[in-house]
């Protein structure tokens, strides 16, 4: 899955690989992992929602991942981004 928006005029990308479960975000060239494939502190848990709040170029930017209860791995999960408190980009998908 990938969120396309923008910060400020600044190209921005939520990337979510939907075989490794890696969410990371590029801004403007710069690279944050978010959920890195090789922590099992980021991929394992109960919570259906997971949400991380990101300071980049002077605004807040909230991102928020929803998953199914069943068989989350092999169904659509939706993602959205917020940049200080605006709803930006909002997605569900693989």
């Amino acid at each position: 899955m990938q969120l396309t928006f923008s910060i400020d005029g600044k190209p921005a990308v939520l990337n979510r690989d939907w075989l490794t479960g890696r969410l990371s975000l590029n801004i403007n060239g710069a690279t944050t992992t978010i959920q890195n494939p090789w922590n099992p502190a980021t991929q394992i848990g109960f919570q259906l929602t997971k949400s991380w709040t990101i300071e980049a170029l002077g605004h807040s930017i909230f991102i928020e991942k929803r998953r199914p209860l069943l068989f989350a791995g092999l169904r659509p999960q939706t993602c959205r981004v917020t940049v200080d408190g605006e709803l930006v980009a909002e997605q569900t998908g693989y």
